[in-house]
């Protein structure tokens, strides 16, 4: 039992829970303090509204709450879904005088969300991310992005989330998205989810790798064998995981949900459990 649970807690420790789960919101973005009402023009008309947000709770499911208050008294208000340490800020991602208010939290162990929204013509409207949920991709647009808000590119408003994900193993991993002109934040990198990891980190070795038991055959045609351990660094959640051996060998594997299992994946179509000697997933 003792062993389990160390295991458990070194896996946690391995997945590198984003930094900016315990710092708030990261730099560039202006952070607005929990209960403190701050005075700014959030629409751009050259009026200032006042903007206010909280942590309500219903029972045992908390949730984000952001008010925007017209110099008239009309007020806008936003609930998110259930969501715990919650945080606020503003920031100009396209540059055209308009703020957005970026909230960030985590929906419930670990599974981290940022609401994108927009006050204007006296209301509270959400701005949708591109295919940005947990699970595989193409699966359209959401009202929430997945992962928590944790860089801001000063230069171009590219905003970055930073979320867990089970390829092959649980990890977090980040994109990016950028605000389109048809007000849409797509994607603004390579299609990938960027694991975040230090390969000089033994832990990350000891509890986050993987290790074939058998040759596995590769995207480009090479091969990793049997023993050769070696961690995801980077995949698609659709056909491809980039990989790093102990050894500094990098690669990709062409992968696929296994859909015979119902969850999970397949390498060059062989299901995951039979090629390796256990995947790091966290409970």
């Amino acid at each position: 039992m003792i062993k389990c649970l160390c295991l458990v807690l070194a896996l946690a420790a391995a997945l590198f829970v984003p930094a900016a789960a315990e710092s708030g919101m990261p730099e560039g973005v202006s952070a607005i303090e929990e209960g403190v009402p701050v005075s700014l023009d959030a629409d751009g008309d050259g009026a200032a509204e006042t903007v206010l947000w909280s942590m309500l709770s219903d029972g045992d499911e908390p949730r984000l709450q952001l008010r925007v208050i017209s110099e008239g008294g009309d007020e806008a208000v936003f609930d998110t879904d259930i969501l715990y340490g919650g945080s606020v800020g503003t920031a100009d991602l396209n540059g055209d005088g308009i703020l957005e208010l970026l909230a960030t939290g985590d929906m419930m162990s670990d599974d981290y969300c940022t609401y994108c929204l927009h006050y204007t013509d006296g209301r509270l409207a959400e701005t949708l991310f591109a295919d940005a949920g947990r699970g595989v991709s193409g699966n359209g647009y959401f009202k929430a992005g997945y992962g928590r808000l944790t860089a801001l590119d000063p230069q171009t408003g590219a905003v970055t989330l930073t979320g867990s994900q089970d390829v092959l193993g649980t990890w977090f991993g980040s994109r990016t998205f950028r605000l389109s002109p048809n007000g849409l934040l797509e994607f603004a990198d390579g299609g990938q989810w960027i694991r975040e990891y230090d390969p000089e980190d033994p832990e990350l070795w000891e509890y986050a790798a993987l290790t074939p038991v058998r040759e596995i055959r590769c995207a480009d045609g090479s091969s990793l064998a049997a023993g050769e351990t070696f961690i995801v660094t980077a995949s698609d959640k659709c056909a491809s995981a980039s990989f790093l051996t102990r050894e500094g060998r990098t690669g990709t594997l062409s992968i696929c949900e296994d859909e015979q299992r119902g969850w999970g994946w397949t390498v060059d179509g062989i299901p995951e459990e039979e090629l390796f000697e256990r995947v790091p997933y966290a409970d």
